[in-house]
């Protein structure tokens, strides 16, 4: 199995949804987790995802609070033995500019 990380992807202008991976990346599962410093919500959805409707929604990742050193996560796996998730196909917005996602993956 191999082990990948793409470390934090962040949206420039909230609002506007960018892909976990700018190109395709088959993967098998994956790990993504708010950045302890952040200050606003980060979502995780699908193409379509939109924060204000919800849209495309799949987990919304509230700001920490104060003092606490994690996050929450959402891990996905796919339930087949390949590589058959594409994070090129998920997208992450937030609330304020330059927060986002850490981002970590695995493939067989």
């Amino acid at each position: 199995m191999e082990f990948g990380s793409l470390g934090k992807v962040s949206v420039a202008t909230p609002g506007t949804a960018v892909p976990l991976s700018p190109v395709p990346l088959f993967v098998r599962g994956f790990r993504a987790e708010a950045v302890v410093a952040a200050t606003g919500r980060v979502y995780l959805g699908v193409a379509g995802l939109n924060r204000t409707t919800k849209a495309g929604f799949i987990k919304q990742f509230a700001a920490p609070a104060a003092g606490v050193n994690s996050t929450s996560d959402a891990i996905r796996q796919d339930g087949y033995s390949g590589n058959h998730i594409d994070l090129s196909k998920f997208m992450v917005d937030a609330d304020v500019a330059g927060e986002g996602l850490l981002v970590s993956y695995w493939r067989v």
